[in-house]
């Protein structure tokens, strides 16, 4: 399917999320919607703005927006104006103990994909540090670091730059995600983050089902050149249409993980490896485990399900006084 590429607008690009309950933010900003990556396991095509907006897509020429995900590319050519106007009347905040009032950019696609939804992202992270707001940028592309003023604009301590680094395995890679630039190039730009005072965090997620304790421990180890100061995890989840993706893209293991039973029971193993290899480096307080609610009802991660919902994560965010509850 060729790739639909179209303009819209937004009254309002700053949204508020379920993405609280990851302890990533309490507030998004999404300058397009789409995301050429396409990765095979992507939740995003899942998500209700994708489901509920069927017609929508369909009168753009997305005929199915979850099956189709990766061919399309809607701007939202006027975020940078309209977020402008929102910060200019918007009197009060929400900052939740998870989420601490941070904006991330972004949710439904890579602030970085191209040169001009980059410029889309450095035009809103300037007015949310003008408006001295925390922001957390998540990508998976490097091409920030040939933007010079982005990565000036970076080194605000109000600002924490993260990317998915799963996996070290950059022919692995390729087979789940094989439009994103390669896990070696995103470490590469990290490192080249540190370098820059930029402060740093990584999401390792998905990881698939095969990782065991030795890979974590690796994977950890690379990492740490870059002193990251959270490091999420989740496995993999192909219970949704991203496992169809999965197994359409040929990618047969991914049956291993699609009913509950057996997600839940990779989800402890991989928690527990994960856990002793951390333990192992002395990093264990540095990692977060974005823990699915649906591992209450397999009865084995109950506690760690509610205590890892309600915990903000270790980083230390300037001038931050956290609510009580």
């Amino acid at each position: 399917m060729a790739m639909i590429i179209q303009d819209t607008t937004i009254k309002n690009p700053l949204g508020k999320t379920g993405l609280v309950s990851k302890s990533l933010c309490d507030l998004v900003i999404n300058p397009a919607m789409g995301c050429p990556h396409g990765c095979s396991f992507c939740y995003v095509p899942s998500t209700p703005i994708i489901r509920m907006n069927g017609s929508a897509f369909r009168k753009s020429g997305v005929e199915d927006a979850m099956a189709d995900w990766g061919s399309y590319l809607f701007y939202r050519e006027n975020t940078v104006e309209a977020l402008r106007e929102t910060l200019s009347r918007k009197r009060t905040w929400p900052q939740t103990l998870s989420g601490r009032g941070v904006v991330m950019m972004s949710s439904t696609t890579d602030p970085f994909i191209n040169k001009r939804i980059g410029l889309m992202t450095e035009g809103c992270v300037t007015l949310l540090l003008e408006a001295n707001r925390r922001v957390r940028i998540l990508t998976r592309s490097p091409s920030w670091m040939r933007l010079p003023e982005t990565v000036e604009l970076m080194q605000d301590p109000n600002l924490s730059l993260g990317m998915s680094i799963p996996t070290l395995d950059d022919d692995l890679s390729r087979q789940l995600e094989p439009k994103a630039p390669r896990p070696s190039d995103r470490l590469r730009a990290m490192k080249f983050a540190h370098s820059q005072g930029i402060r740093t965090y990584v999401a390792i997620a998905p990881t698939v089902p095969m990782m065991d304790k030795e890979g974590f421990k690796r994977l950890l180890s690379e990492l740490m050149l870059f002193n990251p100061e959270v490091m999420f995890w989740e496995p993999i989840n192909a219970r949704g249409s991203n496992g169809d993706r999965m197994m359409q893209a040929g990618i047969d293991w991914a049956a291993s993980v699609r009913d509950r039973k057996t997600w839940a029971e990779n989800f402890e193993r991989q928690w527990g490896e994960l856990r002793t290899a951390a333990e192992d480096l002395g990093v264990l307080e540095r990692i977060h485990p974005w823990l699915d609610s649906a591992l209450i009802k397999e009865g084995k991660l109950v506690e760690e399900v509610h205590y890892w919902k309600s915990r903000p994560t270790v980083e230390k965010w300037p001038n931050l006084v956290l609510p009580e509850n």
